[in-house]
C-alpha cells in the first residue's frame, strides 16, 4: 500500500500513469492464462449484494437462482456491506448455507419458506480490500488483514462442497476488488498456500479482477501474469474507477477525457 501511496505522491507532483518499463517483457512475452474452469468458462450476467444479516438469506437465495449455469451471484464483503463482526458472521454463515445447498428464508407475512432450485448461479466471493484490517482477529498483538479473514473463513469451511457441488472440480472462486498488480502477487501467494494446506490441485482456485483504479489500467497484463494459474478474467468496477481518475489527476489541469463518458460507452 505504501508503493501506491508513493505512486500518488508522484501523480500528485505532475507525472502521469504508464506502463512500467521493468515489466515490458510481461506485455511483450509469449505467456497465456491457464484456461477457464469449465463452470465459468462462458460468463453471463450476474447479481453483487452484501452477506450481512438474517433478511440476506433472502437476498443471498434470490441471487443464486440462476436462470442459466453460466449466470454469477457475487457475495459482497466489501462496497455493499457494513463490516461489523455480525455481518461478517453472519455472511460467512450464510455462504456456508448457499454453498451446502440448505439456505432458506422465511416470510413471515406471507407466511411462506423459499429454498434453492436445483439450478443455481456460479457463487463468486468478493473481499474486502488489502487497506481494510479487522481488529477482531489479532496476530501478533496487531489487526488482520480483513481481505484475508474474509477469504480464510470462506474458503476453510467451504472449498470441499464448493468444488464437488458448483465447481465442477475448480474452486471456490473470488472477485477481487481495489486491486493493482503488486496485490496480484499476493493474491497469487495467498491462493497457492491455501490450495497447498488444503491438498488441492494448484490452479484449483480462481478469482475475476476487478480493474477499479486509472493505475490498474496499465497494468492490466501484469495482473494477469501474476495470477495466470488462478484467473478467471478482468473486469472494470467504474464507479471506482471515476473516482481513481479524479484522485490521480485531482493536481493535473482539466482534461478533455471525461471518465464518466469513458465508462458509459
Amino acid at each position: 500500500m505504501e508503493h501506491r501511496r508513493e505512486a500518488q505522491r508522484r501523480y500528485a507532483a505532475g507525472e502521469l500513469p504508464r506502463f512500467a518499463p521493468a515489466t515490458r517483457f510481461v506485455r511483450e512475452g509469449g505467456w497465456a492464462c491457464a484456461p477457464p474452469p469449465p463452470a465459468v468458462a462462458d460468463p453471463d450476467r450476474g447479481d453483487h449484494g452484501p452477506r450481512r444479516a438474517q433478511e440476506d438469506a433472502q437476498l443471498r437465495r434470490q441471487g443464486l437462482h440462476g436462470k442459466k449455469p453460466t449466470m454469477r451471484s457475487s457475495a459482497d464483503f466489501e462496497d455493499a456491506l457494513s463490516p461489523t463482526w455480525e455481518n461478517l458472521m453472519r455472511g460467512q454463515v450464510n455462504l456456508r448455507d448457499a454453498v451446502a445447498g440448505t439456505i432458506t428464508y422465511h416470510d413471515a407475512t406471507r407466511g411462506r419458506t423459499y429454498k434453492l432450485n436445483d439450478q443455481t448461479a456460479k457463487l463468486f466471493v468478493r473481499p474486502r480490500g488489502w487497506h481494510l484490517p479487522e481488529a477482531h482477529v489479532l496476530i501478533d498483538g496487531e489487526p488482520a488483514l480483513g481481505c484475508l479473514v474474509d477469504f480464510g473463513l470462506y474458503f476453510f469451511h467451504n472449498h470441499a462442497a464448493f468444488r464437488a457441488g458448483q465447481g465442477d472440480g475448480f474452486g471456490p472462486f473470488f472477485y477481487l476488488p481495489k486491486m493493482e498488480h503488486s496485490q496480484a502477487r499476493i493474491w497469487n501467494g495467498v491462493f497457492e498456500r491455501a490450495e497447498a494446506a488444503a491438498g488441492i490441485e494448484r490452479g484449483s482456485i480462481r478469482a475475476t479482477v476487478l480493474v477499479e483504479t486509472l493505475p490498474a489500467a496499465f497494468q492490466m497484463d501484469e495482473i494477469l501474469h501474476e495470477l495466470r494459474d488462478h484467473s478467471a478474467g478482468l473486469n472494470c468496477g467504474r464507479w471506482d474507477y471515476i473516482f481513481s481518475y479524479v484522485k490521480t489527476f485531482r493536481a493535473h489541469p482539466p482534461t478533455a477525457c471525461s471518465p464518466t463518458a469513458r465508462s458509459s460507452a
